[in-house]
């Protein structure tokens, strides 16, 4: 169906979702804007049209949108954001994955807007502590939140989210090479129902944050730690002995972990509700530690990955020297 049928279909019919075509610009989000006020779900990813001027005549038309996803939208600013949190008080969902227009004060002066904000998609975009303190003085009530590849923030923005951010549940860090075991420390003491965070190529976390995890999020249910460095089986025995998450873990990602070894899979065997493991390039784990780690927990599935053993070098013949000063008669 192409854009101005579905408008004339939404003049008849409200409907409360949208999804998104590449073909919607400022003149369809017009339309959407006078005539579908009931829509209470728009899906704009990847519209490379859609301006502030578009999100300004959805802002004004569209006051029951609950969900609105502008990932990629590389001409939307900070105004057409703002104007969005301000004029939509139902707005639960919002997602700007990658948009480049977006800078570090979208959230500034908006604390009254984000009451009922629960999820919040930051991908990729310029963010840096100030913007989520401004994140966590207004959005009490985030449950999700995604700030991968945010690589400017540092541990200020984990203390803003331990006191702003209480009920967050999802936490997806991500390429956030600046945080430490400092800031993991405060989240964990104040934020108690996380269940699930990403925190790949977070290079600084060490054994202490993961300490700090088995003792301050109970409710940790999924875990990716890939490429942390300098975790250690120590770390790993904290959490996978821990009363609380015995019960409770489910997934854990541990890729190019190197330090972690086959005494990692044994700890492991005690967390009855663990459903898979991740553990690609892992060069100190063996596949004899796997396959009894397989026999004891069978259901559990293991990702890994052995690289083939390199071939010894060829034999190169023997060759009679030649001096190349000479002519071979």
């Amino acid at each position: 169906m192409q854009p101005h049928s579905e408008i004339a279909f939404c003049q008849h019919h409200p409907p409360r979702k949208a999804v998104h075509d590449r073909c919607f610009g400022s003149g369809t989000c017009d339309y959407l804007g006078r005539h579908c006020h009931r829509i209470a779900w728009l899906d704009l990813e990847n519209c490379t049209a859609i301006t502030d001027k578009a999100l300004k005549t959805i802002s004004e038309g569209c006051k029951s949108l609950e969900y609105l996803n502008i990932s990629w939208c590389e001409n939307v600013q900070d105004r057409g954001v703002q104007l969005i949190l301000q004029e939509c008080p139902k707005l639960q969902t919002l997602i700007c994955k990658g948009c480049e227009g977006i800078t570090e004060s979208v959230f500034s002066g908006m604390s009254n807007y984000c009451k009922e904000l629960r999820t919040l998609n930051l991908l990729s975009c310029f963010v840096v502590d100030e913007t989520v303190a401004d994140i966590a003085a207004g959005c009490s009530q985030l449950e999700y939140l995604c700030l991968s590849m945010c690589t400017q923030i540092t541990d200020r923005s984990l203390i803003s989210l331990a006191n702003g951010c209480q009920r967050l549940r999802d936490l997806e860090l991500a390429g956030c090479n600046l945080l430490t075991d400092h800031g993991f420390a405060i989240l964990a003491k104040n934020c108690h129902e996380l269940e699930r965070m990403d925190l790949e190529d977070c290079s600084l976390l060490s054994d202490v944050t993961l300490s700090n995890f088995s003792k301050g999020c109970p409710c940790l249910v999924n875990l990716s730690l890939s490429h942390c460095e300098l975790i250690t089986d120590a770390g790993l025995r904290q959490l996978c002995y821990n009363h609380n998450l015995k019960d409770k873990l489910t997934v854990l990602e541990l890729d190019n972990c190197p330090q972690i070894t086959d005494a990692s899979l044994d700890f492991m065997r005690q967390v009855r509700s663990m459903q898979r493991i991740d553990i690609y390039d892992c060069q100190n784990i063996t596949k004899d530690a796997i396959k009894r780690f397989k026999a004891y927990k069978p259901d559990v599935e293991v990702h890994a990955y052995f690289a083939p053993a390199t071939p010894p070098a060829p034999t190169q013949p023997i060759r009679n020297g030649i001096c190349r000063c000479c002519v071979i008669l």
